[in-house]
C-alpha cells in the first residue's frame, strides 16, 4: 500500500497565533495529551509504512530535532531533519524544496502540514489511492482564511486561499500524496525562488491543471489544523475521546 512512499512533514512556522503557548515552543511541539501534534503524525506514518519521513523545523529547530531523535531510537522507522533557517522570511514551498533536496529519488510522497491532527483512517486512504491525491472536506463551509478548491469529476483543478468562498467547492485539508508525472512537475516548481515566499499551494495549483490530482473526501472523519487556541482545545479533546474509545490510544 506505501511501500516506496516517502513523508515530508512542514513544521518550521512560529505559530504566533498560538501565543503565548509558542512563546517557548514550535506549533508541532504542542502537546495534545499524551503526545504531540508531530508524535502523532510521525507515529500515523510509520503505522503505516511510510518512510523516510522528513520533517523541516525552523523556529526552535532544536526541540523538533530532540523528539524527532526519541522516535527515532525507539523504532525502525527511517526520520530525518531538515532545518529551514529562513523560516522567518520564507514560506512552505522553501521548505519543501530544502527537503526534497536531501531525500533521494522519489516515486511517492505524502506531503503534511506541521498542525495537522487527523483521523489516522484518512491517512490509510490517501495512501491507498492510486495515483496523486489529497483530502478536501466537501461538508465545511470554507472562510477566506481557508485554503480552498476547485474540482471537476473528482479532480483538483484548482487549490488556495485566492479562491473566493463563494465559488470553492471545498476546502482543503493540508494532506497530499504525489506521485508520478505530478511530482515530478511539482518538483520543478517548487526549486522556482519565485515561489519560496508561498505556501506550497502555488506550485501546486501550477501543475493540476495538467495533473490528475485526486480528491480524497474526509466525510465524517476529524481532522482540524492548529492555527489557535481554540483550535488546540478541539484537537485536545478529540484525542481525549480517541484514547478513551482505544483503551491505549490508537496509536500506542
Amino acid at each position: 500500500m506505501s511501500d516506496a512512499t516517502a513523508a515530508i512533514i512542514v513544521a518550521a512556522g512560529r505559530g504566533t497565533r498560538l501565543r503565548p503557548l509558542t512563546d517557548n515552543c514550535p506549533k508541532c511541539m504542542l502537546r495534545l495529551t499524551r503526545e504531540t501534534i508531530l508524535e502523532r503524525m510521525l507515529k500515523c506514518l510509520t503505522l503505516y509504512r511510510v518512510q523516510p519521513i522528513v520533517v523541516v523545523a525552523g523556529y526552535m529547530a532544536d526541540k523538533v530535532q530532540t523528539c524527532v531523535s526519541a522516535l527515532r531510537n525507539t523504532s525502525e522507522a527511517d526520520l530525518k531533519v531538515v532545518i529551514n533557517k529562513d523560516y522567518h522570511q520564507t514560506e512552505a514551498t522553501y521548505s519543501i524544496y530544502l527537503a526534497m533536496q536531501r531525500m533521494k529519488v522519489l516515486k511517492s510522497v505524502v506531503i503534511v502540514d506541521g498542525d495537522l491532527v487527523v483521523d489516522k483512517c484518512l491517512v490509510g486512504e490517501i495512501l491507498r489511492t492510486k495515483g496523486s491525491s489529497a483530502l478536501v472536506d466537501l461538508s465545511r463551509a470554507p472562510t477566506d482564511e481557508d485554503a480552498k478548491v476547485k474540482l471537476s469529476e473528482g479532480r483538483i483543478t484548482d487549490v488556495g486561499k485566492h479562491i473566493r468562498k463563494n465559488d470553492a467547492d471545498g476546502v482543503w485539508v493540508g494532506m497530499a500524496k504525489l506521485t508520478g508525472a505530478l511530482l515530478r512537475r511539482f518538483s520543478e516548481q517548487v526549486s522556482r525562488k519565485d515561489l519560496w515566499k508561498d505556501w506550497w499551494s502555488e506550485p501546486l495549483r501550477c501543475v493540476v491543471p495538467q495533473e490528475p490530482l485526486q480528491m480524497v473526501e474526509t466525510g465524517d472523519k476529524f481532522w482540524i489544523e492548529v492555527d489557535t487556541l481554540q483550535d488546540l482545545t478541539i484537537a485536545r479533546n478529540y484525542c481525549k475521546k480517541e484514547e478513551q474509545a482505544s483503551g491505549n490510544g490508537i496509536l500506542s
